[in-house]
């Protein structure tokens, strides 16, 4: 399925508007129309990051990023 996202970003009072299909690279970061978005106020894992729960070391950026893929 293909998605498609509306990102309004601000350079020094200037406002561009992206559209087009969205990559999502981690839970924090995607990629639309060629330009890397930073989602502001969202700080997710790298997705290389692990944590440790109940005993088990778990891929939270893995998850994380499947978060963002899922509708």
């Amino acid at each position: 399925m293909l998605r498609r996202l509306v990102a309004i970003l601000t350079f020094s009072r200037r406002t561009e508007c992206l559209t087009g299909p969205a990559k999502v690279i981690d839970g924090d970061t995607i990629v639309v129309a060629g330009q890397m978005v930073r989602l502001h106020g969202v700080d997710g894992p790298e997705l290389d990051q692990t944590f440790w729960w109940r005993g088990q070391e778990m891929a939270c950026g893995t998850v994380d990023r499947h978060a963002m893929l899922t509708p």
